[in-house]
């Protein structure tokens, strides 16, 4: 290697000796033609009408010849003939200089990635993960005992991260509680029991099979319900019918038709049905009359559902009025954020965040209007829908992504599939007790027609720890820790507050009788901790098309065996749909940090990347041929 070095220092040496020699010895004779020019034409003035004033570009056009040229005169052919050979002249030693100094290009760029080769053998390529991770571990530990086992269990019966499970069975349980309960943190400040949880994984990761074990027992609650529904009141579905078919006629505006039968209406046929206060009070003495269909509408009740999958967000709020107020959505796909929300359609996913009161026109004009909406969401869904969605700046700047705790869960080293029944079946039976124990969960008496809760509170200890980590997350916002994230860390003290009451749960069967003692503080926090090192990841847009762009450059230079490109190159030829060169550079800075590359500025002033030798099997003896060959 070292003998390398010297030959190439010496090559280099030899050239730029040639050069300056060169330069030198033209520099010279220029000057001098110049001079001895200048006199001659003083001393020997030219008679012939065809030439005019002394020209001293003869050194330019051939330094050996003779010095008693003049600059031609353009009035005459033999003038123009002269002017167009100089022309020819002058553009030949042009292109030769351009070319002289691109070879002078070459073989310094050359030199130098020659050198930046040899520099990066010497260092060994990090890994590049196959899809965009963080390494935060999740706080298991601050979990109760039995949360744990079950966690692990999963984990172990799939082949996946405890990343992975452990915010999805914090997904359930917050489903499972339906908003029956508010957390009191000071006095007029209340925070929801519930959250929206994203957990972003690439295909093949067993995202449907995490489902497939924290879902069903929702199912089985809710059919049992519906059985038990159907089975008490046959008729309903008829009634149900006949009643909101009577309310639909009733609630339309008066036609300008004639009644075939005489009532009580027929002396508003000579009215006018166009006129807005006939119209008000028609359908004033109309309502009048449905308030005992309403009410017995409501007594007959709705099939209950707990979950459901990705309506619109008018269909939803239809749904939620029916449930009570309150609706999971436990998917693997992310359908609902795919496709289903808007910029300018996102209240009632504002509103079912924090519990505020909420009224919507529906599709078919009747109005929704909710005390309390509750809904809470859960998706284990591919990478590549999480990025769209944290792309959207306009759904960032409505408040609705800054409220998502998302988690890239990170890759692990596959073993052979255990046995299905190596799943702890306490664990199992644990988890699927506690969710039929809050999904039958009643909530507090209270005045008729107006939403009840059950009221968790902190206690003393509790509190003071709380008010510690709000003040430290205020403080890092402040020195711009959260600089990508701001509006996260805004909403992230309150995020541990419902985290905690999360743990709660877990520790309680009747969590409305204890207040949220230390350790379900402490878990909170931790966990709060660990959704906001993945969500600097999330909101770091750069950090996420760095890695998208690094993987497309190193399938291309594996592709194509390169060993040097610059951006021009790449961008050309490798980068499709490419909307910004910015892009690129992020990719390149990823991959150089993993000493995959070396960037430099060449001759040309481009920023051109050097292979790493090892990656795509570069040696130097082809560096050293080429160099020999610009010298020859």
């Amino acid at each position: 290697m070292r003998d390398k070095t010297r030959f190439n220092r010496d090559l280099l040496r030899k050239v730029t000796e040639r050069i300056e020699n060169r330069f030198n010895k033209e520099n010279d004779d220029s000057q001098s033609d110049e001079v001895i020019e200048h006199e001659n034409s003083r001393q020997n003035p030219q008679e012939n009408s065809n030439y005019y004033v002394p020209y001293s570009g003869k050194s330019i056009i051939d330094p050996s010849g003779p010095n008693d040229v003049f600059r031609p005169n353009l009035n005459s052919a033999q003038g123009m003939k002269e002017k167009t050979k100089e022309n020819e002249a002058v553009t030949q030693y042009v292109n030769s200089t351009i070319a002289r100094k691109n070879a002078e290009g070459k073989v310094s760029d050359e030199y130098r990635k020659n050198i930046i080769r040899q520099n990066l053998g010497y260092r060994n390529m990090e890994p590049l993960p196959d899809y965009l991770c963080v390494s935060e571990p999740f706080p298991i530990d601050k979990l109760p005992k039995q949360s744990g086992q079950f966690i692990k269990s999963v984990a172990q019966f799939l082949q996946v991260p405890i990343e992975a499970v452990g915010p999805a069975l914090l997904g359930a349980i917050f489903i499972a509680a339906r908003g029956n309960f508010k957390i009191k943190v000071k006095t007029d400040y209340y925070e929801a029991l519930t959250a929206y949880i994203v957990v972003a994984a690439p295909p093949s990761t067993k995202k449907s099979g995490i489902v497939d074990i924290l879902r069903p027992i929702f199912e089985i609650i809710e059919g049992e319900l519906q059985a038990e529904f159907n089975r008490n009141f046959p008729e309903n579905k008829l009634k149900r019918r006949m009643i909101e078919k009577y309310i639909q006629s009733m609630t339309n505006p008066p036609r300008n038709n004639k009644k075939k039968g005489g009532d009580d209406d027929d002396d508003d046929d000579d009215k006018d049905l166009f006129d807005p206060e006939f119209i008000l009070s028609e359908m004033g003495r109309k309502a009048k009359k449905l308030v005992p269909f309403e009410e017995a509408l409501t007594s007959i009740g709705h099939l209950p559902r707990f979950l459901t999958d990705s309506p619109t967000p008018k269909a939803l709020a239809v749904e939620m009025k029916r449930q009570n107020e309150a609706i999971g959505i436990f998917e693997a796909e992310g359908g609902i954020w795919k496709h289903r929300i808007r910029a300018n359609d996102d209240v009632l996913f504002l509103k079912g965040y924090t519990m505020e009161p909420f009224g919507d026109e529906t599709n078919t004009g009747d109005t929704v209007v909710m005390q309390h909406p509750c809904l809470a969401i859960c998706s284990v869904m591919q990478k590549g829908v999480t990025e769209k969605l944290f792309s959207k700046t306009d759904l960032t700047k409505d408040g609705l992504i800054p409220r998502i705790l998302p988690v890239f869960p990170p890759q692990i080293k596959r073993m052979p599939d255990p046995d299905p029944e190596n799943i702890n079946k306490e664990a199992k039976a644990w988890y699927e007790n506690k969710i039929r124990v809050f999904l039958k969960l009643t909530r507090p008496d209270g005045e008729e027609n107006k939403r009840t809760f059950h009221t968790l509170e902190l206690a003393s200890e509790s509190l003071a720890l709380y008010k510690e980590y709000a003040y430290e997350v205020n403080t890092q916002i402040y020195v711009g820790d959260f600089k990508a994230c701001v509006e996260f860390g805004g909403k992230l003290a309150g995020s541990a507050v419902r985290l905690a009451g999360a743990v709660h749960l877990l520790q309680h069967d009747d969590p409305h009788r204890h207040p949220i003692n230390l350790s379900a503080m402490e878990a909170g926090i931790a966990l709060a901790k660990f959704f906001a090192k993945h969500a600097q990841v999330f909101f770091d847009v750069d950090k996420v098309i760095g890695h998208k762009y690094a993987w497309k450059i190193l399938n291309w230079i594996n592709k194509h065996e390169i060993t040097s490109f610059t951006v021009h190159d790449f961008h050309r030829y490798g980068a499709s749909h490419c909307e910004n060169v910015n892009e690129i550079h992020q990719g390149l800075d990823l991959l150089e940090r993993h000493c995959f590359l070396a960037q430099y500025v060449n001759s040309k002033k481009q920023i051109e990347a050097v292979v790493h030798p090892h990656f795509c099997g570069n040696t130097f003896s082809g560096t050293q041929q080429k160099l020999l060959t610009l010298l020859s």
